[in-house]
């Protein structure tokens, strides 16, 4: 799946789900103090990275993977947009 896709999902404030390696995965959205508004990723109930920006995500890392490279390798069939 594109990048570009993902940006779009992201500018829109969509929460994505998605399967890796037999795991689970969100991109969520929240609000955190002093930090305002951040993008969340983590693999289900695992400490999440926590980003301002979509570069920051496409840079953040799950077992020395980047996410960029985690994305693009996925399928429509394993993301689930909300």
């Amino acid at each position: 799946m594109s990048i570009e896709l993902l940006k779009e999902y992201v500018d829109f404030g969509r929460e994505i789900e998605f399967q890796y390696r037999g795991k689970n995965f969100s991109v969520t959205y929240a609000t955190i103090a002093p930090m305002g508004h951040i993008i969340s990723f983590c693999e289900f109930y695992q400490k999440p990275v926590d980003v301002k920006t979509v570069d920051e995500l496409l840079q953040a890392k799950w077992n020395g993977e980047k996410f960029a490279d985690i994305w693009e390798s996925l399928t429509e069939e394993d993301i689930w947009i909300y």
